[in-house]
């Protein structure tokens, strides 16, 4: 094993991050940062399941229609 690998530091982030709020406009919110961090590294077939998953989840909570200016 490489000498790296058995050196521990401080713990890093934790992934996924939890979330601070339950609250369903702030989970949006956190989405369409990552849909938009999505489309600036091409990454088209992961935004798509999060813009299905953004879409689905406005519709269950009423939260409004698309702001997040991507097709």
């Amino acid at each position: 094993m490489s000498e790296f690998m058995l050196i521990k530091g401080p713990p890093g982030p934790v992934w996924p991050p939890e979330p601070s709020t339950a609250d369903p406009e702030s989970i949006l919110l956190r989405m369409l940062g990552c849909l938009r961090d999505l489309d600036r590294v091409d990454a088209r077939l992961p935004g798509a399941y999060l813009e299905m998953a953004i879409h689905h989840l406005r519709e269950q909570f009423g939260l409004g229609g698309d702001s997040s200016g991507t097709d």
